[in-house]
Order: C-alpha cells, then sequence, then structure tokens
C-alpha cells in the first residue's frame, strides 16, 4: 500500500525488512511519550514478528511502525502493542493505513490495545479506526496503576470487533 507524504512522497506501508529495528528504535525515541524499548528488543521484533509488524518506508528512511501479535489465547484477536509516527509524519493516516495493513495480512476478526486515559491521540486512533471498519469498541481496565512497580498509569483494554 501507498500514500503520498506532505511534500508529495511515496510512502510505502507493509511488513519490516531485515534491517528495521534500529530504525523503529529510533522512531520510538523521537515519537515522544511512548515506552521506548531496548533496540535489542526491536531488532527481535522485526526477526520473530515481522506478519505482526507494520512499517512506513520513506526511501529507506523508517517514519512510522506498528508492532503487534496474535494472541496466543484468543488466536483470532490481533494485540496491538505500540505505534509510533515520526513527529515530521503525523496526521497522514498513517497509524489507521498501518492497523488496516495489519488486519489484511493477518486475518484478525478482532484487535485489542491498552491505553491509558490521557493518551489522547491512541484513543483518536482506535476510535476513528473501528468507525472505519464499523466495528464496536468495548473498554475495560486491564491493568492498575498498583500492578506496575514504576508508577505507570493505569491501562484501559479496548477492544474493537468484528473486523
Amino acid at each position: 500500500m501507498e500514500i503520498v507524504g506532505p511534500e508529495g512522497e511515496r510512502l510505502k506501508v507493509g511488513p519490516p525488512q531485515p534491517g528495521d529495528g534500529r530504525w523503529m528504535w529510533e522512531v520510538a525515541r523521537a515519537a515522544g511519550g511512548l515506552d521506548v524499548n531496548s533496540a535489542y528488543a526491536y531488532l527481535l521484533w522485526v526477526r520473530d514478528f515481522s506478519e505482526t509488524t507494520s512499517i512506513v518506508h520513506k526511501g529507506e528512511d523508517v517514519v512510522a511502525y506498528c508492532t503487534a501479535y496474535m494472541r496466543p489465547d484468543a488466536t483470532e484477536t490481533l494485540f496491538i502493542w505500540q505505534v509510533a509516527v515520526a513527529p515530521t509524519h503525523r496526521r497522514l493516516g498513517l497509524g489507521r493505513a498501518m492497523l488496516s495493513d495489519l488486519v489484511l495480512r493477518s486475518g484478525a476478526s478482532a484487535m485489542e490495545a491498552t491505553v491509558t486515559l490521557g493518551n489522547e491521540s491512541s484513543w483518536r486512533l482506535f476510535r476513528n479506526f473501528a468507525d472505519s471498519c464499523n466495528a464496536n469498541v468495548t473498554i475495560t481496565e486491564l491493568f492498575t496503576e498498583s500492578d506496575f512497580p514504576d508508577g505507570h498509569d493505569a491501562e484501559q483494554l479496548l477492544r474493537i470487533e468484528p473486523l
């Protein structure tokens, strides 16, 4: 899938390439507000979960990514781990394009993600995606603040279905 960027550049949405892990780490750091994993984690993610990872390339550069996995105990459910878009490429619909790419490639019939109450951009992304699929959104609390050892905010579980 291709999207035209702000300066007419062609942005390519699809699975990651073997060297994309290092650039995912860079996008995560630049995006702000994300829990940035180790660079090693992104390298492994590209190797082991490439089928459930979507990348947006601008030429050779990665400008956005979405990591996900199929839940082992709910094999039709795609769990979205992290969505990151470089500040230079926000508000172009890249998040929704990556979610669509992942649903199409995975064949998932439901999607889940966790979101903190204050993360307005993630709420907007997932609600807009659900609307575009004419799907229902169910919200429940998954992890409370006391579940985290580091003062992390509580995480609400969004479930979007049917896809």
